[in-house]
């Protein structure tokens, strides 16, 4: 093989192995998204119906699978969450091996409480605002300190003046929310 070939032949073969590298093990792996509670997931096993479903992760961060219980998905992803899900099937189905879990939506709970006519976890989108998260509460209640608002997140207190944000309109004024924060309407 002539020389030209060969080096020819070493650069198609770089690049063959630098495209592989950069789609393979150093691309950002989707199963390795973290899960919070609210978050629907959709397990598949094939010719299992019972599994074959989707599950939503409770406020206190479990799902509850048939034949095999609560699992608890707190500080998991979706890869290893079907990895405990497939060790706990096996003991129950010889193919549990074969099962897919995905993550279906990104909904999460926020815990309302106080002034408002449903107070308790609320779920919502993970880009779901307070307003949302106090709509779904069913509404301030008459009294409600709309200017006094606390929104709890990782064992700090914000005040948030909802009624402010109410006469300008500027969503700026909103922290965004996440999963298991705690919105208290004094």
């Amino acid at each position: 093989m002539p020389e030209i070939e060969r080096t020819m032949m070493k650069r198609i073969l770089l690049w063959f192995l630098l495209l592989i590298l950069s789609t393979g093990s150093f691309a950002a792996n989707p199963g390795d998204e973290k899960l919070y509670p609210g978050n629907l997931l959709s397990f598949s096993l094939y010719g299992n119906k019972a599994i074959s479903q989707d599950f939503r992760i409770d406020p206190e961060g479990y799902i509850q699978l048939p034949d095999v219980g609560k699992i608890n998905c707190k500080g998991e992803t979706v890869s290893s969450l079907q990895a405990v899900a497939i060790k706990n099937l096996s003991a129950v189905y010889k193919n549990a091996s074969n099962l897919i879990v995905t993550k279906k939506t990104n909904e999460i709970y926020v815990n309302v409480l106080g002034l408002v006519a449903k107070p308790g976890p609320q779920l919502i989108p993970s880009s779901g605002s307070i307003e949302l998260a106090l709509q779904k509460a069913g509404g301030l209640l008459d009294g409600a300190q709309m200017n006094k608002i606390q929104l709890r997140h990782d064992g700090k207190t914000t005040i948030i003046d909802y009624k402010n944000y109410l006469d300008k309109g500027d969503v700026s004024l909103l922290p965004k929310l996440h999963s298991m924060d705690e919105i208290f309407v004094p």
